[in-house]
């Protein structure tokens, strides 16, 4: 059954469509919207090799088609990557009237974002995720970015995409990596805003049936997000509850080098340790650190070498992109459904994480 979220922005509207087979709600908006323009298509390899009958009936449904085939993984996610698209843009001669359409995960929209909003100064561009993560979080909301060697995400911009078609018949083909991935950002949604979804998973959900459910948690953590991009489409505020566990995580991905732990992952333990951080300055009691370390447990995403390496991952928080006006934006709760932002001085960071990577 196909439903339908409309997101609300300052430069105009988006619909997030998600449906079985959303193939041909893509035909029905490129044919309506951009007849005869070219289409260029960012693919990730793995859905290239994965879904080569997909892609051939976009292939054959679709007039002056382009392909571009992005290697897999976070390295992809560059200037230097960035630079390659550019130059496939221009030998294909599409213009600013044309249209890009990110195929695959978060590293592929994220950086097909990044390339839409800055190549001619801006073209019209298409959310097509298929990964869990993507398509509940990095698919929505307009925030397009790269990494460079000093973080992750350090340039970027608000660019938001003039559809987002979520197709669960990719969940089909999703290893459990990919589920505990997409798994740690939806955790996220349950401790921020609903204790329903946060119950579901403790109680009902797991790895092995996670298909049976992934329709309805799709839509809710959809939902979740529109509502933070339109009370603060440019991440000034309440949509930084959004960043919960990230800063750690982020941390943590930097510190094994984009690869050992996944995007989710990362942020799975980063609400856990972040948690521990604000009951250690007598913030919140023990109650969400205990609760996020079981659900963790649940999923078999908690690591001790991470909370051993505490020291180290810290380090990466000085060029947290969510220092604003000198002070680092935290996002904790006190109680699950419910989140805060705490402000500190960049001179008292060191202080204030302490001694926050010992395990309860």
């Amino acid at each position: 059954m196909k439903k339908i979220l409309n997101v609300k922005t300052s430069k105009g509207n988006y619909d997030i469509i998600i449906s079985k087979e959303s193939i041909f709600e893509l035909m029905e908006f490129v044919n309506t919207y951009y007849y005869g323009k070219k289409i260029a298509f960012i693919v990730d390899e793995n859905i290239d090799s994965l879904y080569k009958d997909y892609i051939n009936k976009i292939s054959n449904k679709l007039r002056r088609v382009f392909f571009y085939i992005l290697k897999s993984g976070e390295k992809s996610k560059s200037l230097q990557e960035a630079e390659k698209i550019y130059e496939f843009l221009a030998l294909n001669s599409i213009e600013r009237t044309d249209l890009i359409i990110s195929l695959g995960g978060g590293v592929t929209g994220d950086l097909t974002g990044f390339v839409a909003s800055t190549y001619k100064r801006g073209v019209d561009y298409i959310q097509l995720p298929t990964t869990l993560l993507a398509q509940i979080d990095s698919s929505i909301g307009g925030k397009v970015a790269v990494n460079i060697p000093s973080g992750k995400n350090l340039v970027g911009s608000f660019y938001s995409p003039k559809l987002v078609l979520i197709d669960t018949n990719f969940h089909s083909s999703l290893y459990e990596n990919h589920i505990l991935d997409g798994l740690g950002e939806i955790i996220k949604y349950g401790f921020i805003y609903s204790k329903e979804l946060f119950d579901l998973l403790i109680k009902d959900v797991s790895v092995e049936n996670f298909i049976d459910y992934a329709d309805d948690i799709v839509f809710k953590c959809c939902s979740i997000k529109k509502y933070f991009v339109e009370i603060d489409e440019f991440d000034k505020g309440e949509r930084m509850k959004l960043n919960f566990g990230h800063s750690l995580g982020h941390g943590i991905e930097k510190y094994y080098g984009y690869g050992k732990y996944s995007h989710g992952q990362a942020v799975a333990m980063g609400i856990y340790m972040i948690s521990k951080v604000f009951m250690d300055n007598n913030i919140i009691g023990k109650e969400i650190p205990y609760e996020a370390k079981r659900i963790l447990q649940k999923y078999g995403m908690y690591k001790e070498e991470i909370v051993a390496d505490y020291d180290k991952i810290i380090k990466f928080l000085e060029n947290d992109k969510k220092f604003l006006n000198g002070k680092l934006n935290l996002i904790y709760t006190d109680e699950i459904g419910k989140s805060n932002i705490y402000r500190i001085n960049r001179d008292e960071v060191k202080n204030f994480f302490g001694k926050g990577g010992n395990d309860i």
